[in-house]
């Protein structure tokens, strides 16, 4: 009787200590992490607007998707653009009528050389409406941190 229960307490603590191992992370959760970027919207050139503004697009790293918040007063907005420093259209945001602030955009997932543009500071935002068509008022995405997680490797050389 002794041998049986000193036989099944020696399986039991094998089997706890097979399924403690320490790469279980069955009970941590996943962090995302986010990479940063922001803005505050000024009088394009040409434009003699009282407006003013400002953006934060928030990127996962994991899914390569960004969320984007533009805030805005003083302009009625009929389309939002994210463009290239060249002024090539990436991401048009566009109302039959007009957008309300704040405004929320969800994009599709970037490409490699999107993020690596992106991580350059080398977007920015324009607001247009009906009296500037090419911008009333616009800024440069600024990278201003990453939060959660990371492996100190740049993600889009992944």
């Amino acid at each position: 009787m002794k041998r049986s229960l000193l036989l099944l307490s020696a399986q039991i603590l094998f089997l706890t200590a097979i399924s403690c191992t320490d790469d279980d992370n069955s009970s941590t959760v996943d962090n995302p992490v986010t990479h940063t970027f922001t803005t505050s919207l000024m009088p394009d050139s040409g434009s003699t607007s009282k407006a003013s503004g400002a953006a934060t697009l928030l990127l996962d790293e994991k899914t390569k998707v960004f969320q984007l918040t533009v805030t805005f007063s003083g302009l009625v907005v009929n389309a939002v653009h994210i463009l290239t420093s060249e002024g090539t259209i990436l991401f048009e945001l566009s109302s039959k009528s007009s957008f309300s602030p704040p405004t929320y955009y969800t994009s599709t997932p970037l490409s490699s050389s999107q993020i690596m543009e992106l991580m350059a500071n080398h977007y920015c935002i324009k607001l247009m409406t009906t009296a500037f068509p090419n911008g009333e008022i616009g800024g440069m995405l600024t990278y201003t941190g990453t939060s959660e997680g990371g492996n100190g490797k740049p993600f889009y050389y992944e």
